[in-house]
């Protein structure tokens, strides 16, 4: 019985590049499982999706795209914290 991974990205198109490659290991060291992958985005560009339907495809894995509203969000602090991240580290 093959392992069932399901797994879910949540990006923006700052992120898609570091996607792919997530996604290219994830479906290199896991060839005997049955992999899902769901990426959530709003206003991710179609040659984006491309780009990352295209890892998939490489590996014999379709990837389900899930748009997101950001209006359902809009009440929660989405914005900002990875940046905010990204500059602790560099001191």
């Amino acid at each position: 019985m093959k392992t069932k991974i399901a797994i879910a990205f949540c990006i923006d198109t700052t992120y898609t590049q570091h996607l792919g490659v997530a996604i290219a290991s994830l479906l290199k060291h896991n060839k005997s499982a049955d992999v899902t992958i769901y990426v959530a985005s709003s206003l991710l560009p179609e040659s984006e999706t491309e780009k990352i339907a295209s890892v998939g495809r490489m590996f014999g894995n379709e990837i389900i795209f899930k748009p997101m509203q950001e209006e359902r969000y809009s009440h929660r602090c989405t914005q900002g914290y990875l940046p905010r991240l990204r500059s602790r580290r560099r001191n």
